[in-house]
């Protein structure tokens, strides 16, 4: 609450073991929970749904969220991408409660990866913790080395999976080396979209407003009133958000 204003629409967020379900592919249905007085409905929540241990993805470097909730809880949930587009369908002005930008959307819930180890979050402490996340966020920056060698037409696709493979560890267990499914996964959206990482970029730009911000306000500063001003404007591309924060228009 020191960080960020918690609206009283958004729900509790909570884990849940999901059940594979043919013929729907990627489809998880979570287990039913129940009491012990035979089955009392829970209240609401957004459902973080697991992946079963016995999956490919348990050992996904990129869905640390998948084997230790804590660990991309921020980035995917709250206050990522759960928290953002509530708050922005929420916005007074029909443009910005419109419009998306995914250097801002993926900056901010890419930036929620790193505040809990540098703010010590309880859950985030440890080797572990550590590891899984600082993994996850070596893998954006080899999304951006991979996707300018593929798009100048350095690397074929079947190089580029190899290069992505060869250097990115799996966030568990024994394997060396990012399994071929997540490195194919990882690699199309840059064929797909002609585009690198907007992860680095987002956070990048919202770490570049933070400090001038920072440098603005000295003693003053506030990350609750910053991070609930980022918001308020929307989802609108970072350059316009830092011009209407602290009026710096370079």
């Amino acid at each position: 609450k020191d960080l960020l204003t918690d609206p009283d629409y958004a729900l509790p967020v909570k884990s849940s073991v999901g059940r594979f379900q043919p013929p729907f592919g990627e489809m998880y249905f979570p287990e039913r929970q129940e009491d012990a007085q035979g089955g009392t409905p829970e209240e609401p929540a957004r459902r973080i749904i697991i992946y079963p241990v016995d999956h490919w993805k348990w050992r996904y470097s990129n869905m640390g969220f998948r084997t230790a909730p804590g660990v991309l809880h921020m980035h995917e949930y709250y206050p990522g991408h759960y928290l953002e587009r509530e708050l922005h369908g929420r916005n007074p002005c029909p443009l910005r409660r419109r419009h998306r930008d995914p250097v801002h959307s993926q900056g901010w819930c890419f930036y929620n990866e790193e505040m809990p180890l540098m703010l010590d979050f309880p859950y985030a402490r440890g080797p572990r913790a550590r590891e899984q996340v600082y993994v996850n966020m070596y893998q954006r920056s080899l999304r951006v080395l991979q996707g300018i060698r593929l798009l100048d037409g350095q690397l074929t696709v079947n190089e580029a999976l190899k290069w992505l493979t060869d250097r990115l560890p799996p966030n568990l267990g024994p394997s060396l080396g990012a399994r071929p499914e997540e490195a194919f996964e990882e690699t199309y959206p840059v064929i797909e979209r002609g585009t690198t990482d907007t992860c680095m970029l987002g956070l990048t730009q919202i770490y570049r407003l933070l400090a001038d911000r920072r440098m603005q306000l000295a003693d003053r500063f506030d990350f609750r009133e910053f991070h609930d001003q980022f918001l308020a404007l929307g989802s609108i591309p970072i350059a316009l958000s830092r011009w209407e924060m602290t009026g710096l228009d370079d």
